[in-house]
This record gives structure tokens, sequence and C-alpha cells, in this order.
């Protein structure tokens, strides 16, 4: 791999380490807010801004031809089952169940890719998804729960679904970006948009109900508006122009590594030796990809 393809390989780790945040970020904002009017409001909030900022840049004629665009709509259509099924098996599993299992959506991406794109799937490629595999399967077999936290088959469930809907997010992303020159932000402000509606009829009884947003969830909606939404779906789009489906998805491996290092540090997650053991077989996984001569 040339230094010039390296850039993206940096920019999907970039997005990874940002990504793995949000599990622990959902699990703290679920104790002060139900997963249907949570995820409706993160993702409001971050349609809001970005539409604002495509404003700002004077890209509205840009974004209302993508907001037309049958991909565009697909995608939100994708992202929005990925983030329901998340939010509702977060109420029933540890996040760092939920951020193993997320990721297990590599496991899709490569028959996928090379179904719908026609990806070639080289025995390096092979090598490091086997690897992240077992990674995997060594931080399954080492983690647990935090204080008061279970996992349940239902919540597993669950967010496996958001993993099926996450890995054809990630091939359809691929085909989005590789049939015309797009611009990130007013395309995630498209997708964004048409994942509200989703959002919205899934949150109407909450709201019907009488929601009360607290403080401390308006911090947590924030944070994952910005830091867990906008920055890293607009960093990654940007670097899948310019690398595999499947590659961008073995690196994003690393959001596994970091996501239960944050919920061992912030929710006191317990976690076993076994685990140091699986994320440093992840992390020569994305090395096996990501540093080719």
């Amino acid at each position: 791999m040339t230094r010039p393809d390296r850039l993206p390989i940096l920019m999907t780790l970039s997005a990874a380490v940002l990504w793995a945040t949000s599990f622990t970020a959902v699990k703290l904002g679920l104790r002060y807010l139900d997963p249907c009017s949570f995820v409706f409001l993160r993702f409001s909030l971050a349609t809001a801004i970005l539409i604002a900022i495509v404003i700002a840049r004077r890209q509205w004629r840009l974004f209302s031809a993508y907001v037309r665009d049958r991909y565009v709509i697909l995608l939100g259509i994708t992202i929005a089952a990925s983030y329901a099924f998340q939010f509702l098996g977060q109420t029933q599993t540890t996040a760092s169940r939920a951020v193993i299992i997320i990721n297990s959506s590599a496991v899709l991406v490569a028959p996928l890719s090379y179904l719908m794109l026609k990806e070639s799937i080289g025995p390096r490629k092979l090598i490091a998804l086997g690897m992240g595999i077992f990674g995997i399967y060594l931080i399954t077999r080492g983690g647990g729960g935090g204080p008061g936290e279970t996992e349940t088959l239902a919540g597993d469930l669950l967010v496996s679904g958001s993993a099926v809907a996450y890995g054809f997010y990630v091939v359809l992303t691929k085909m989005a970006v590789t049939r015309r020159t797009l611009s990130e932000i007013p395309l995630m402000a498209g997708v964004f948009l048409w994942s509200l509606p989703a959002f919205l009829a899934i949150s109407l009884p909450a709201f019907a109900a009488g929601v009360e947003v607290s403080r401390n969830a308006w911090i947590a909606i924030a944070y994952l508006a910005v830091a867990c939404s906008i920055l890293p779906f607009v960093i990654w789009t940007a670097a899948i122009k310019r690398i595999g489906a499947l590659t961008s998805a073995i690196v994003l491996f690393a959001e596994l590594v970091f996501g239960v290092l944050v919920a061992r540090i912030v929710l006191g997650e317990v976690v076993s030796g076994t685990v140091a053991i699986g994320c440093a077989v992840i992390a020569a996984a994305i090395l096996v990809v990501g540093t080719r001569t």
C-alpha cells in the first residue's frame, strides 16, 4: 500500500475511535431517556446541524439533489434500522456486548462486497478477516457486564439486527460513493434526514405519553449527534471512496477494541485477561490490511 493510500486507513481508524465511544454514551443516556426518543433526538440534532452547515456553505442545491437520490433514501432507511435495533438492544445487554456483536458485521460485508461490488477477496483480506473474527471470539469469552448490567438473548438478537443492517450500510455506501463525485456533508445531511421518519414513528408512543428530557440526557444527545454521528460518518464516508468495503470493515474492528476499553473505564464493565489477547489479535488484523507495501 502506498503512502497516500494510508490516509483513508487512518481516517477510518479515527472514525472507529469516535464510534467506539458511542456505545458507552448510549448506555449512559438510556439511564435518563427511553431508547426510541433518544435515537430520534440524536439524529434530529445531527440533521439540523448538518443542514445548517449546508446552508452556510451554499450547498443547498447539491443537498436537494442528494435528497432525491434513491441510494441516499436507501442509506437513510438502512441506518435507521441499524440504530433503532442498537438502541433497543442496549436496554437489554451491555455496552461491551453490543460493540462486539455490531463489529461482527464485517463477516457479512465479505460476501456482500463480493456479490454487490465485485471486490476481490484475496488471501490477505481473508487472513485479516479470520484474525478479526478470532479476536472477537476471545473478547466475547473475556467480556462481562458492569455492576447491575445483564446480557439477555433478546438484547443480543436486537443488536444482531443492527449488525446486519450496518453490514448492508457499509456496502451501500461504497456503491453510492463510487457512482459519482460526492460531497460528504450534503450527502450525510440527506441520509440522516431520510432516517428521521422511521425514528419518529417508533418514538411517537413515548412522545404521546409525555417525554421529559433531562440535562444529562441532552448532554448525551449532543455528544452522540456531533462526536458519534456527524464527525465519524463524514470522515468514514470520505475514506471509503479510496478503499474497499471489506478493508474498511476490517479496519473498523478498531471500534471494538476502543469500545470495550471505554466501557471498562467509564462503566466499570468487567473484562478478563483474554480481552487483551483478543484486542492484540484485532490490532494485528488491521495491520495486515493497513500496511501492505
